[in-house]
């Protein structure tokens, strides 16, 4: 499945933060980790984002990186709301329309999934979790060419990207573009 990855400053988020999906994109799993020792973990860097804000309330990354440990904690809307100061904020940072997208994923509502990844794309045409993401929300719409498209955009940003290669592969051998 995909993997929605977060973003921790100007770099991609740790494996610890950025979520990650099951084959069918249907709900995050996070990373195997004690549930007491990963909501401790959770909390702290709730409150460590937080103390952030106290100090800068105009920190877009504070504020996106919140965004990634409220969802991380099932708070989608409050997470939201983080995401959408972040992009008030630094509207140039692509991850952080993506992270939004990723937000309505979980939502379901994924024609404003769409919306935000389109607009991240169109700050970072190569950000290949980005064209994986909205491969499979617009798979989820039955929009296959599109699909099959920003699978290929994905492995083109990234060529060592395997669930886009198997996704790919799995949406061409549904639509019979490739023999099973």
């Amino acid at each position: 499945g995909p993997v929605l990855v977060g973003k921790i400053g100007s770099g991609l988020a740790p494996p610890l933060i950025a979520a990650r999906f099951r084959v069918n994109c249907r709900r995050a799993v996070w990373p195997p980790l004690p549930k007491e020792a990963a909501r401790s973990r959770l909390d702290q860097a709730a409150d460590l984002y937080e103390r952030s804000l106290d100090i800068d309330r105009d920190f877009a990354p504070a504020h996106n990186n919140l965004g990634l440990v409220l969802a991380a904690q099932g708070r989608t809307t409050a997470a939201i709301q983080h995401y959408q100061r972040a992009i008030e904020l630094g509207p140039s940072d692509a991850n952080y329309h993506v992270n939004l997208a990723n937000a309505f994923m979980e939502q379901q509502d994924v024609e404003q999934a769409i919306m935000q990844y389109q607009k991240g794309l169109s700050i970072d045409s190569q950000n290949a979790h980005g064209h994986y993401n909205i491969a499979l929300a617009l798979d989820q719409l039955d929009r296959k060419n599109q699909a099959i498209h920003h699978y290929q955009q994905a492995i083109a940003a990234n060529p060592d990207y395997a669930r886009a290669h198997h996704n790919l592969a799995l949406l061409l051998a549904a639509t019979g573009e490739i023999e099973q």
